[in-house]
C-alpha cells in the first residue's frame, strides 16, 4: 500500500510542531518558519489533488479539453504562488 503525499506532509508537520512545542522554540523560530511551509505545501497538495478530481469529473461529463486545461492551468498557476 502507497502512502499519501498529504498523509506523509500532515505527519511530518504535526511531527515537527511536536518538537517545536517540546524545545519551546520560539514563534519566529527556523522550526516554526518550516512547519508553516509544510502546511502551506500540505494545503497545495490537497488543491492540486482536487483540481485532478475536477478534470476527471469534467472529463466524465463530455467537458471540452480546452475548459480542462484552463481548469489545470489555474489550479498550476495557484500552486506555483501566480494567482
Amino acid at each position: 500500500m502507497m502512502i499519501s503525499v498529504d498523509d506523509v506532509l500532515r505527519e511530518a508537520a504535526g511531527s515537527l510542531d511536536y518538537a517545536a512545542d517540546a524545545l519551546e522554540a520560539p514563534a519566529g523560530s527556523h522550526m516554526r518558519s518550516v512547519s508553516r511551509d509544510l502546511k502551506a505545501a500540505r494545503a497545495t497538495v490537497a488543491a492540486m489533488g482536487a483540481a485532478l478530481e475536477s478534470i476527471v469529473a469534467m472529463e466524465c461529463w463530455g467537458a471540452s479539453a480546452e475548459a480542462m486545461r484552463l481548469l489545470a492551468a489555474v489550479a498550476i498557476n495557484q500552486a506555483k504562488g501566480e494567482e
